[in-house]
Formats: C-alpha cells, sequence, structure tokens
C-alpha cells in the first residue's frame, strides 16, 4: 500500500489515534481556520506556479469549504479569511518568492503526487511536494511552505530531526538518482499582516507604542504620512535588527549518509504498519489533551460507551476508506453467490 509521512507520524505516536484515522477512516466534519487558511494559501501557490489565476482559487477553495452554507450564516471571521489569505500570499509573492538563483529549473509539477517503492517492502512512500528546483552548479533542492498563526521562528525549530524533511528528501534522491542532492528550502508564513503604525492624536509624530509590524511597513507609515524618517532612526533600527515576524526561510542539508538512515527507518517503520495491536494507546497520554481530535471517541471506547453515536456526530468516513469497504463488500457478495 501507500503510506504518507502523515500516517507513519501518527503510528509512532499513538497505536490508537492511526486506528481511528487509517484503519476506520474517521475525519473531523469541521476543518478549524488555520489549516483551512493554509490549504488556501497553498492553493493560491500551486496555481500561481502554474499560469493561472491564484486569487480566484483562494475564493474557489474557500467556497467549497463553506459546502454551500448561505452566506448569511457564515460568521464573519470566516468571511474575512479570503481577505486575509489574498493578502498573505500577495506580500510573500512580492517580498519573499525567491529562492537561490535566478537561474533555477523547475524538476515538477507544482504539487507533484509522488510514491516511490520503499526497498524490500511492499509499500510506498507517497506523498505531495510543492516544488523541487535544480540550482546550475549545486545540486537539487526540496521546496516546502508552511502556513501558521505562530511565530515562523518556533517553526523552523529542530528542523535537522524533522522527519518529514527526511522523507521527502529522501524521495527526490530516489527520483532524481543521477543528480545531487542538496535538501531542503523551508518557507515559513505567518497568516497575519504587519500592523499599519497610525499617527497619535495630535498628529505630531507616528505611534511608537508596542505593535506586531516591520521595518518596511513601519517606514512606508512614515512617508505616507509625510514625517521625517530621521525622527524615527533609533526605532527602524530596532526594527531593522529584529527576526522577521511574518515570514522566515531555512536551508536544511541532507547528506548521502543521513538519506541511508533515513531508508533504514523508513523500512522499519512500513514493517510495523503492517504488524502492529491499534488497540494499544500512547503511552504518554499527556500528549491527547489538547491536540488529539478523537480524545472523547477514545474516551468512549475505554469505558464501554456509544462510540458509534460520537462518530455520527462529529466525524465522516474518508472517501477512499469508503471505497475499500464498497469492494470488500463487493468480494464478500461475490463469494456468496457461488
Amino acid at each position: 500500500m501507500e503510506i504518507s509521512y502523515s500516517r507513519m507520524s501518527t503510528l509512532k505516536r499513538c497505536f490508537r489515534k492511526y486506528y481511528y484515522r487509517y484503519e476506520k477512516g474517521l475525519r473531523k466534519i469541521e476543518q478549524a481556520s488555520p489549516p483551512r487558511m493554509g490549504s488556501m494559501g497553498h492553493k493560491a501557490l500551486e496555481e500561481k506556479w502554474k499560469g493561472n489565476d491564484w486569487k480566484q482559487a483562494i475564493i474557489d477553495y474557500w467556497r467549497k469549504e463553506m459546502n454551500g452554507i448561505p452566506e448569511q450564516f457564515i460568521d464573519e471571521d470566516s468571511k474575512k479569511e479570503i481577505e486575509l489569505v489574498t493578502k498573505v500570499v500577495e506580500r510573500y509573492l512580492n517580498q519573499y518568492d525567491y529562492y537561490r538563483s535566478p537561474d533555477e529549473i523547475d524538476l515538477i509539477e507544482p504539487e507533484l503526487r509522488f510514491s516511490v517503492d520503499i526497498p524490500g517492502t511492499d509499500n510506498k512512500l507517497m506523498g505531495y511536494m510543492d516544488k523541487v528546483i535544480e540550482v546550475p552548479g549545486e545540486g537539487v533542492w526540496l521546496i516546502d511552505h508552511k502556513f501558521t498563526t505562530k511565530s515562523p521562528k518556533t517553526k523552523t525549530e529542530h528542523l535537522e530531526l524533522n522527519e518529514q524533511i527526511d522523507d521527502y528528501t529522501w524521495a527526490v534522491s530516489k527520483m532524481f538518482p543521477d543528480k545531487n542532492i542538496m535538501g531542503a528550502i523551508w518557507n515559513v508564513i505567518k497568516l497575519d499582516l504587519p500592523t499599519v503604525p497610525q499617527p497619535i492624536k495630535n498628529g505630531k509624530r507616528l505611534s511608537k507604542a508596542k505593535m506586531t509590524t516591520d521595518y518596511k511597513t513601519y517606514y512606508q507609515a512614515i512617508l505616507d504620512n509625510s514625517y521625517n524618517p530621521n525622527d524615527y532612526e533609533d526605532y527602524l533600527r530596532r526594527l531593522k535588527s529584529e527576526d522577521d515576524k511574518f515570514f522566515k526561510r531555512e536551508w536544511i542539508d541532507r547528506d548521502a549518509y543521513e538519506l541511508k538512515n533515513i531508508e533504514k527507518e523508513l523500512v522499519a517503520v512500513s514493517n510495523l504498519i503492517n504488524h502492529v495491536d491499534k488497540d494499544i494507546r500512547s503511552r504518554n497520554m499527556g500528549q491527547c489533551y489538547w491536540d488529539c481530535p478523537y480524545k472523547q471517541l477514545c474516551l468512549v471506547d475505554k469505558k464501554g460507551g456509544d462510540s458509534q453515536s460520537i462518530i455520527d456526530e462529529y466525524f465522516t468516513i474518508s472517501t477512499i476508506r469508503k471505497q475499500r469497504k464498497q469492494e470488500k463488500q463487493s468480494k464478500e457478495d461475490n463469494n456468496n453467490v457461488f
């Protein structure tokens, strides 16, 4: 079968969560705003790279997520998502859409679905790659974009241990075995915009109150209000020296030795997937309380309650799982005929 990074990381964290998500195919009915907006951003970049109308792609994706709900019943915060994501993507394209060299060559189609054999197993590693570029005289880089509501800096900590980068870079090495694989370029984009400073009440200067802004935004506000930049020299110097609060790019190297070790782990986890007791819960139960969508279902199952009512109210079954269930039922029906 095809296995994804998400499938493997879920298995490593909690067998029971793996069972709910991949064996039963349960998905939460409603998607939270940050993941939805991140998906909108990814779709926008994909359509941009394909030469299509990326702004319209954001609108279309949002409408699809709203699932036909009449506009008068959609909350105002959800309606603002289109404008925010559009401005965030536009800012990224204007300021940060550059990687290594103007001579970079795209090696794959945007958001390519890949499926690569895992040696010594019957499984394949699958996923979606934003971009893969080749820099003349250097080598091949995997490009990935992450949209977040948190500080970009926190999303780039410990990237040397990031298993998604490991797995995807390994897949690139198998897709392009004759090329020099460099590693990954990680672009983290915050789903927020810099605050535009306003003049104080008497209009004599811009506010220097604590705000989430950046050098370029503050400097432009000085010019727009016809103030003298020299009067803000210290404040501007501080802003210029700070880490970018809205974007961060990291380069993560992966050499041949690391790629061999990544392959060994992929083989081990791939074999484990087919021989695991799905009824074992995570030994570190403290991780379950804050981000696991199956917490309530898990507790009801543990106590022998009516778990089906929880499933019916809060979950849907993935289309892939439905298809497999129908195929299995069809085979059983055919066997019963004979």
